[in-house]
């Protein structure tokens, strides 16, 4: 191919199917850039994703996975509500491929943000963007903190694709499909209230510009979205699941923990994810044309997802799709100007510019924050202390272990049991009592109480919540919970004895 030639493939206006190969060479890049990044480290740089592998085994294992009993004080224990339905028997191919399940994640994770470039790139080319390539880059390296949470090996990574394909499918008035899709998002990925909410925000200002309602834009996805609500694999448990999820976690009592993605992210934080955004956002917004229904939409949900990201780190995952979504299909009216070569020479230059500064600036921010998070999140000493249970303990002990120290447990360690898992809200769920009493022991003091202290009685000890658990062996970071391995080994009245050691944990059994 010369270069004339691949010139004219870079500013193609054409369809879907006519620039299929330049569609499959942008995603072989995209896969070959995030395999790269995620070859830094020898792990994966998110303790989610050995979770979420984990189930990919036990689907190839055992078939579909109804409960997950070693999560044993969480709703799931008994009954198994998969937010991650699709995600899951997405991944089961690749575990059963590689040998290794860790190259397995990393390869499935290259694989599913490559496919939401493919889908993105299928998506503005519906949407006849000129310079889709530029836009491309855009999504893969505009905001490092974007990009390093797409490749934490999460459900978001697939349901990009999902919420890409849905944008198409509203944009070319495929409402019907639009519910398809809609409907298929919800057995992915928690976040298919986001397509229920752009639905309803082009419902919306389609009402104000015509003055009449379009009610398949949002009956249809609506319906997508009811029906595969009510037929879940779950049924009926996945109300009270989703319950939990959207309701109770988003208010959040104070008796509760809070998730660190929920949490607000630092300056430097939103510097590095939302400041260049910020000024493309800004850009676009001078120099937009008249907005359309679907491209008012668009913004409204860009502008919310940018606030939002301000608040918790969660938000990152739709502000930045959001943003190129509205912001390449806003690009179109620069060209609707005089053709002249000068002009157009112009604007080439532009995006060329536009690209290298994003090279130059990016590329080192995300190698280097990446390389941070492979170190933050190096699972050593986990895998060490889990394979320590497997070889020391009776098949099915309930383990007293922090929550956000389960998936790198259960991955290495299934045949055990913990007390929860991946999040509190699933323990709080399952029995505010027993949930308040696992808080407290590993707080012992230090750090917000769990609940408040009955009226009249004496606090109880560590002692007394470890036997309250029923847990005979509890893990204990001796960074985070030294008072409560003081409070189990000093004094006369000694609890607990410590039977393994590392250079993060200490396990400890409870004395009869």
């Amino acid at each position: 191919m010369n270069f004339h030639r691949l010139q004219s493939l870079l500013r193609s206006e054409a369809g879907l199917g006519s620039d299929a190969a330049l569609r499959l060479l942008f995603s072989l890049i995209a896969f070959g850039f995030y395999f790269a990044v995620l070859a830094q480290g020898e792990f994966v740089p998110d303790r989610d994703a050995y979770f979420h592998i984990q189930i990919a085994r036990e689907i190839l294992a055992h078939g579909y996975v109804g409960s997950i009993p070693q999560m044993a004080h969480a709703i799931h224990a008994e009954r198994y509500v998969d937010f991650h339905f699709l995600f899951h028997y997405a991944l089961a191919p690749f575990a059963a491929i590689f040998s290794d399940p860790l190259l397995a994640v990393r390869v499935a994770t290259a694989v599913f943000a490559a496919l939401a470039v493919c889908v993105l790139d299928l998506t503005l080319a519906g949407m006849r963007v000129r310079y889709r390539w530029f836009w491309l880059l855009c999504f893969v390296l505009i905001s490092p903190i974007f990009t390093g949470r797409l490749l934490f090996g999460r459900g978001i990574t697939l349901f990009l694709s999902i919420l890409f394909y849905f944008v198409l499918s509203l944009a070319r008035r495929r409402f019907r499909r639009a519910g398809i899709v809609a409907g298929l998002a919800v057995w992915t990925y928690p976040g298919f209230l986001v397509l229920g909410g752009l639905s309803t925000l082009y419902f919306a200002a389609g009402c104000l510009q015509r003055g009449r309602p379009a009610w398949p834009v949002l009956l249809w996805p609506s319906a997508g979205i009811m029906t595969a609500f009510v037929i879940h694999p779950a049924l009926p448990h996945q109300f009270y699941g989703y319950w939990l999820e959207f309701v109770v976690h988003s208010l959040r009592p104070g008796e509760l923990e809070a998730i660190a993605e929920w949490l607000s992210p630092s300056k430097e934080l939103l510097l590095l994810g939302l400041g260049a955004p910020a000024v493309v956002l800004l850009s676009t917004l001078l120099a937009a044309r008249r907005h359309d229904a679907l491209g008012a939409a668009l913004l409204s949900a860009t502008i919310f997802f940018l606030f939002a990201s301000a608040l918790s780190l969660k938000p990152f995952e739709y502000t930045v799709p959001f943003l190129i979504l509205y912001a390449a299909r806003q690009s179109r009216g620069a060209f609707r100007m005089q053709e002249r070569v000068r002009r157009r020479a112009l604007i080439e230059a532009v995006y060329v510019a536009g690209a290298a500064a994003l090279l130059a600036w990016s590329m080192p921010q995300i190698s280097n924050r990446m390389a941070l998070q492979y170190r933050l999140e190096n699972p050593a000493a986990h895998f060490a202390a889990a394979d320590w249970l497997a070889e020391n303990t009776p098949a099915d002990t309930l383990v007293a272990l922090p929550w956000d120290q389960f998936p790198a447990f259960y991955f290495r360690n299934p045949a055990n049991r913990y007390l929860v898992g991946l999040n509190p809200v699933y323990s709080y769920g399952a029995d505010r009592e027993r949930y308040l009493i696992g808080r407290r022991f590993f707080a012992t003091g230090s750090g917000p109480y769990a609940g408040p202290a009955k009226s009249g009685a004496a606090p109880l000890s560590a002692a007394d919540d470890l036997r309250g658990l029923g847990a005979g062996f509890a893990v204990l970071d001796r960074r985070l919970h030294g008072r409560t391995l003081v409070a189990l080994l000093e004094g006369d009245r000694r609890a607990a004895d410590v039977v393994y050691h590392n250079a993060r944990f200490v396990i400890v059994q409870a004395r009869e």
